[in-house]
C-alpha cells in the first residue's frame, strides 16, 4: 500500500487547517472545489480524528474494495447479464491499485461502474430523478478520480446513444452527462500546462507486465490462485453460453454492443495508453484489472442454478484466499519492516521537521517502493517531512504562494541545519559510516527504521 501513508498525511493536514493550526496553514492551503481526487481524502479526514489515520484509510479503502463486485453486478444486470457473474471479478478487487495504495482509484472504480448504471437507467426509463442521478454520478466521479472521470464521459455518451430508445431520451442523457461533467471540464480548462513528456512502453512489454499490472502483490504464488480459479470458471461459463441457444440469441443486442465497447475501450487503454504523464505515473496499467472484470460481462450467459452455485463457491473461495494472502503480507511487513512504528512516531514532538533517508525503499513483502511514504505519518502530530503530496498539481492541498518545497538534505551539517530529526530506513555499511560522521543522536529504532535527533549546533 505504497501511497496509503501519503494520503493519510494530506488528510491530517486538512484536519489541522480546519482546526485552525497556524503553522500548517502558513505553509499549505486547501484548493477550492471543484477539485479532482479530493473526496476520498476528505473521507479519510472525516474519520481520522475518531480512529486515527491508518485505520481511517483502511476503512475507506475496504468499503470500496467490497463495493466493486456489487457495482459490477448492477452494471451486468442493466446489460441483461446475470449479476452473479460479478463474483468472478473478486480477484480484481486486490489489483495493482490496491497494491500501490491508490486509494482514489480504488474508491473511484465502483463509482465509475455506477455512472454507467445511471446513464442506462435514464435512457431506458427517463425521469427527472434519473437525470439528477446522472449529473450527481459524474460530479462525484470527477472529485474521486480524474482519470476515471475522463474515461467515463465519452464512454457514457456512447452508452446513451446506443441504449437510448428514442432521440429524445438520447438527448436528455447526453445533456445530463455534459452537465455532470462541467465541473471537471472547467477544472481541466483552467489547469496550468505542466512541462514533461508522455511515456508509452512497447506492446511486448505490456504483455510481459500483464500479470504485474493486474495484481501481482508479491513474488509468491498464492495470490495467483484466485485469478486462475476465476479464469477457469469463466471459460466453463462461456462454454455453457455458447451451447445454449438462448445465450446465442442475445449476441445481436444493444446490451452486448455496450458491453463490448466499454470492455474494448478499457482493454485498449490498458495496453496502448501512457504509463507516465507530466502529472503522474502508473497510468494505463490501472485499467488492466478493470478490463479483466468487464470481459466477464461481454458474453451473454444464462445462469441457471448449477452455474449460480459454481459462481458463488468460486467467489467465496477467491475472496477468502486473497484476503488471507493480503493479511499474511501485511502482518509480515508490519513485523519485519515496521515493528512498533507508532512508538517511533510518538518520539517525534509535534511540529517537528523530519528529514528522511532510504537505504532501500522496497521490501520482500511487496512489489513496489512500499516504504517510501510511511514517514509522512508524522503529519498526524503536526510535523512535516521533506516530501508531500501537496506539492503535486492534482492534490486538493497545495503550497501557499511564495512557499517552496524544502530541499532533500544530505548528511552535511549545513544541509541538516533546517531539520530537527532524520528518519532513516534500512542499513548498509556505507550508510552507517555516513551516520557515524555526523552529529546525529539515535533516539529510537524499530523494524527497519532509525530515528535520529539533529544536534543543536547543526541547526
Amino acid at each position: 500500500a505504497q501511497d496509503l501513508p501519503a494520503h493519510i498525511e494530506t488528510a491530517a493536514q486538512i484536519v489541522d487547517i480546519l482546526r485552525g493550526d497556524d503553522v500548517i496553514a502558513a505553509t499549505y492551503r486547501l484548493h477550492a472545489l471543484p477539485w479532482p481526487n479530493s473526496l476520498p481524502t476528505f473521507a479519510i479526514a472525516a474519520w481520522l480524528p475518531l480512529v486515527g489515520g491508518l485505520a481511517a484509510a483502511k476503512l475507506v479503502t475496504v468499503i470500496f474494495v467490497i463495493a466493486w463486485p456489487p457495482s459490477l453486478a448492477l452494471l451486468f444486470l442493466r446489460l441483461c447479464r446475470s449479476p452473479w457473474l460479478a463474483l468472478l471479478a473478486v480477484p480484481t478487487c486486490f489489483d495493482l491499485s490496491f497494491s500501490y495504495g491508490f486509494v482514489h482509484f480504488v474508491v473511484g472504480k465502483p463509482l465509475w461502474a455506477l455512472a454507467f448504471v445511471t446513464v442506462i437507467d435514464l435512457v431506458t426509463a427517463p425521469t427527472r430523478r434519473g437525470a439528477v442521478a446522472v449529473v450527481t454520478a459524474f460530479v462525484v466521479l470527477f472529485h474521486c478520480h480524474l482519470l476515471l472521470f475522463a474515461s467515463a464521459v465519452p464512454l457514457a455518451i456512447i452508452v446513451a446513444l446506443v441504449m437510448g430508445t428514442s432521440l429524445r431520451t438520447r438527448a436528455v442523457a447526453v445533456v445530463a452527462i455534459v452537465v455532470g461533467a462541467l465541473p471537471g471540464l472547467w477544472w481541466i480548462a483552467r489547469k496550468p500546462v505542466v512541462s514533461g513528456t508522455f511515456m508509452f512502453p512497447k506492446l511486448t512489454d505490456r504483455f510481459a507486465d500483464l500479470w504485474s499490472n493486474l495484481g501481482d502483490l508479491h513474488p509468491g504464488r498464492l495470490d495467483e490462485a484466485p485469478w486462475w480459479m476465476a479464469a477457469v470458471v469463466f471459460v466453463i461459463v462461456t462454454g455453457a453460453a455458447l451451447i445454449e441457444s438462448e445465450s446465442r440469441a442475445r449476441w445481436a443486442t444493444r446490451d452486448t454492443v455496450v458491453a463490448v465497447v466499454v470492455f474494448a475501450a478499457s482493454a485498449g487503454f490498458a495496453f496502448f495508453g501512457p504509463t507516465r504523464t507530466p502529472d503522474a505515473s502508473v497510468i494505463a496499467e490501472r485499467f488492466a484489472s478493470v478490463a479483466a472484470a468487464l470481459v466477464i460481462g461481454v458474453v451473454p450467459v444464462v445462469v441457471g442454478p448449477r452455474l449460480r452455485a459454481l459462481l458463488v463457491v468460486t467467489g467465496v473461495l477467491c475472496a477468502g484466499l486473497m484476503a488471507a494472502d493480503a493479511t499474511r503480507q501485511w502482518r509480515g511487513f508490519s513485523r519485519e519492516q515496521m515493528g512498533d512504528f507508532e512508538k517511533l512516531l510518538a518520539a517525534v514532538p509535534p511540529g517537528s521537521r523530519v528529514a528522511t533517508h532510504f537505504a532501500r525503499p522496497t521490501t520482500s513483502w511487496g512489489r513496489h517502493n512500499d516504504l517510501w511514504h510511511w514517514p509522512k505519518l508524522v503529519a498526524e502530530h503536526g510535523s512535516r517531512t521533506d516530501d508531500s503530496f501537496a506539492w503535486r498539481d492534482t492534490c486538493v492541498l497545495g503550497l501557499r504562494p511564495g512557499i517552496h518545497p524544502p530541499k532533500h538534505p544530505t548528511f552535511s551539517p549545513s544541509s541538516l541545519s533546517s531539520w530537527d530529526f532524520v528518519l532513516v530506513q534500512g542499513s548498509n555499511a556505507a550508510l552507517n559510516r555516513s551516520l557515524q560522521q555526523t552529529s546525529l543522536t539515535l533516539v529510537t529504532s524499530t523494524g527497519a527504521w532509525r530515528l535520529f535527533r539533529v544536534a543543536p549546533q547543526a541547526q
